[in-house]
């Protein structure tokens, strides 16, 4: 589950910047998470509550903005949503149009967008 190990890592992140900016608590943060990272939104809030508790982010909200997975093909020139594979869907790096590898533009981020304190 390495949805833990992130959820430690914001963790770690805001509470260093929190103390440094002298916040008291924080109330919210925010993250971008991609699609290809394939991180469980609802297994990281439930991971964050743990971590969080008796902390300076203890009760604070988490919002996840989920990144869309986008893909360049340098075979036929395609860029958008990669193809998909099973059910749940699970982005490939196959070209849909063609069926050749395809890079990753956008969808591996993972990064706090912002957080919200009081001082």
């Amino acid at each position: 589950m390495h949805e833990l190990s992130i959820a430690a890592t914001i963790l770690e992140d805001v509470l260093g910047f929190a103390e440094r900016q002298g916040a008291t608590r924080v109330v919210r943060v925010r993250l971008s998470i991609g699609e290809f990272t394939c991180v469980q939104a609802d297994q990281l809030k439930f991971c964050y509550e743990s971590v969080t508790t008796d902390t300076l982010l203890a009760n604070s909200q988490l919002e996840i903005e989920t990144l869309p997975a986008i893909v360049a093909c340098h075979s036929c020139r395609y860029e958008g949503p990669p193809k998909y594979w099973m059910d749940p869907l699970v982005p490939t790096l196959q070209c849909p149009m063609c069926g050749e590898s395809v890079e990753a533009v956008q969808g591996h981020e993972c990064a706090i967008k912002s957080v919200q304190y009081a001082a």
